[in-house]
């Protein structure tokens, strides 16, 4: 008895990357296809504006500072009879002392991510900004990363049917791009909460690729296929076609 279920090629280890603000593309360290090691530098943003912008907001941030510790002066020794006009100048110095710090968090955040770093080892899939001098905005994909060994088969089960799976349980997978190679795997991940956004109650099933039975194959991100679950089976069975098997009313 087998159990169909289709899915796609998926992988551990694999992201996209932006900026976390706009800004003009100084430097472009890599190319497509290379392969990058956890670390290296891809891309980087012109630090001009940047560093402007973080040295404005600690400029502001001193400016307010100033101010916050001058209206706390002003009521020193009166915690028991401040007036409510005091503490209202007291609270206001305080909270815009507290938002220029926060923006001197956010623009030194901005300065500091610059510049994007591989997070782990693998291939640049995709660059879609190969030369410096180009503006881009904080939406705008710069980097996508793939470490080809981390890849797996992914599928979605219903209710009735993830109660029949199991881990380590042995499935045969056929990829629509490789319709006459079959691939072997195991069940490595059974989620035990549903997956999200889905109107039905759908669990994710991760299978394991035996790197042996892959040979040459290059499976990519994307690619679907059926995976074949065994979910029983009988040995030494006699097996008779329906075409010779007939039945009367008794």
């Amino acid at each position: 008895e087998e159990m169909i279920l289709t899915g796609f090629v998926n992988a551990d280890k694999y992201t996209k990357l932006y900026f976390p603000t706009s800004g003009k593309i100084s430097w472009v360290y890599v190319k497509e296809g290379q392969y990058v090691k956890r670390g290296q530098a891809l891309t980087s943003l012109d630090k001009t504006v940047l560093n402007s912008a973080y040295m404005q907001a600690l400029n502001t941030y001193r400016n307010y500072q100033a101010a916050a510790e001058s209206a706390l002066d002003s009521v020193k020794d009166h915690s028991s009879d401040e007036t409510f006009a005091q503490k209202a100048t007291r609270t206001a110095a305080e909270s815009a002392r507290d938002s220029a710090y926060d923006a001197v968090k956010a623009a030194e955040y901005n300065l500091n991510n610059s510049t994007l770093y591989a997070p782990f080892d693998g291939i640049i899939t995709s660059l879609p900004y190969p030369n410096p001098g180009v503006n881009v905005g904080f939406t705008d994909l710069q980097a996508e990363i793939i470490d080809p060994e981390s890849i797996y088969f992914e599928v979605e089960a219903d209710q009735s049917e993830v109660i029949s799976l199991k881990e380590d349980m042995p499935v045969n997978i056929i990829l629509d791009s490789f319709r006459d190679k079959t691939i072997s795997g195991t069940v490595s991940f059974i989620s035990f909460s549903p997956t999200v956004g889905e109107t039905s109650t759908i669990y994710k099933v991760k299978i394991e690729l035996d790197k042996e039975s892959l040979g040459d194959l290059n499976p990519r991100i994307g690619m679907s296929g059926d995976a074949r679950f065994a979910i029983s089976e009988k040995q030494d069975v006699l097996y008779v076609p329906l075409d010779f098997v007939n039945s009367d009313k008794d």
